[in-house]
């Protein structure tokens, strides 16, 4: 029996443990973006409800004392009974007394009543109605509560969330805004560490036997390639990022251009090069032009 007992004991104890494994599945939201930022906002949200919840309870108690004692001396002058007695009320032929007793009986009866009324719980019209026979007051005071809580402390409290959310987001931006700035910075460093690298003779400059060089090198060239260059013909590389033409890249030249002709072309590159054409053709050719927009206008 001890060993049972023991065992038992034992099992009770790593209960408990084995459910913390549950908390595994969190671990999926790593793989989801918005479902993280959802969870981040939730738990954001917590302190403002912690709050939000003192608040009401304090509000709750204070109109809970009101509407008890209303109710219960409306109570005492209706039934016999001394309070102790009062049990048997949930059988009483009146239906009023009936509610009356079962929502305002005691203080903990009526805090739970007045909890339920504006969360969903309970209907509120249900409740207020036997608190007419009491009289024009206790009524009007519970009427007073249900439109305070639910169209303002409730719509108060719904703008806090989405107030806290919007910042939580605009937080979230902000740090992937750093995030992408500290990506840009690492990756500038790591440029020039490799034109440090390029540059044997510490003069400052690459040139286009140094770029060769490196090309043929297995190692640079991965590494070349890991910074997201694929170049084969290093005097045609110079001389797209070889701003003053002198055959030779500066730290700044080889930065800048590095950092323009990193990955592939984009939409903006695409137009850009459209642009320059256009350009182009109407720098060349003004007279077609002007004899292709008068064609239109003749016919």
């Amino acid at each position: 029996k001890l060993a049972v007992g023991g065992e038992s004991n034992a099992s009770s104890f790593f209960k408990p443990l084995k459910m913390l494994k549950i908390l595994r599945i969190f671990r999926v939201f790593r793989f989801f973006r918005s479902l993280m930022e959802m969870a981040m906002m939730i738990i954001d949200s917590v302190r403002s409800l912690a709050f939000f919840m003192v608040i009401l309870l304090i509000q709750i108690y204070v109109f809970s004392t009101v509407l008890c004692s209303q109710a219960t001396d409306w109570l005492r002058t209706q039934v016999d009974a001394p309070p102790e007695q009062w049990g048997e009320l949930r059988q009483h032929s009146d239906s009023d007394i009936r509610m009356a007793y079962e929502a305002f009986g005691s203080l903990q009866r009526t805090v739970y009543t007045l909890y339920a009324s504006i969360l969903g719980g309970q209907s509120w019209r249900d409740v207020c109605t036997p608190l007419f026979r009491t009289g024009w007051f206790a009524p009007l005071v519970f009427l007073f509560y249900a439109a305070f809580t639910i169209l303002a402390m409730l719509n108060v409290v719904t703008g806090i969330f989405v107030d806290n959310a919007m910042c939580f987001a605009q937080s979230q931006r902000n740090i992937a805004i750093m995030r992408e700035m500290e990506v840009k910075e690492e990756y500038r460093k790591r440029i020039i560490d490799f034109f440090q690298a390029i540059d044997e003779d510490k003069s400052g400059e690459i040139t286009v036997e140094e770029f060769t060089a490196v090309l043929g090198d297995p190692v640079f060239s991965a590494y070349f390639r890991v910074l997201e260059f694929d170049i084969d013909d290093a005097q045609r590389f110079i001389k797209l990022i070889d701003r003053d033409q002198s055959g030779a890249l500066s730290l700044e030249e080889f930065l800048n251009g590095c950092m323009k002709l990193k990955g592939q072309a984009q939409a903006i590159d695409v137009h850009t090069v459209l642009h320059e054409v256009r350009e182009l053709k109407d720098a060349l050719f003004p007279t077609a032009i002007a004899d292709d927009a008068k064609l239109p206008m003749e016919a």
